[in-house]
């Protein structure tokens, strides 16, 4: 188990309840940009009444966000303005963020420990390569080379 990836979950989870719940007297915790990015690519917002969906930031469009879709637009646009909720607020039903590791749509830090390893790939023969009985000093060499980071002269 890795527990820095362990813990960038149970950081989106803070992310996640302060999108989906109801707000909190707490303070506001920094977190840090790839745990903030892994959120955003990690949620798709349905828009309802537009009051909790920022239109600029949040992933509403064909689940991306017009900051990565349109960044040119983006930069011509005021920080304040960016800011400022902007979808109508003429519909009735809440705005809904759907959390696309779950097929329930809503957080788990097991969905997301295991997303952090999503694209991943596991070395061939290195869980076999440990088992073998030989001195500690060739394990590590082959196990060097299995990962094509032999560094011979």
């Amino acid at each position: 188990m890795n527990l820095k990836i362990l813990g960038r979950a149970l950081r989106v989870r803070w992310l996640w309840l302060s999108r989906t719940s109801e707000p909190q007297p707490t303070l506001p915790a920094r977190v840090d940009p790839i745990t903030q990015s892994f959120f955003n690519a990690s949620i798709k917002c349905e828009i309802g009444d537009g009051n909790s969906t920022l239109f600029w930031s949040d992933p509403w469009l064909e689940g991306s966000c017009l900051s990565a879709l349109v960044p040119d637009l983006v930069d011509t646009a005021s920080i304040r303005c960016r800011n400022r909720r902007l979808v109508a607020t003429a519909l009735s039903e809440p705005d809904r963020v759907i959390w696309k590791w779950c097929p329930s749509g809503l957080y788990s830090c097991s969905s997301a420990y295991q997303a952090f390893f999503v694209g991943q790939s596991a070395l061939l023969g290195a869980k076999e390569l440990w088992k073998v009985k030989a001195p500690n000093e060739f394990r590590l060499f082959f196990w060097l080379a299995i990962q094509g980071r032999c560094w011979t002269s």
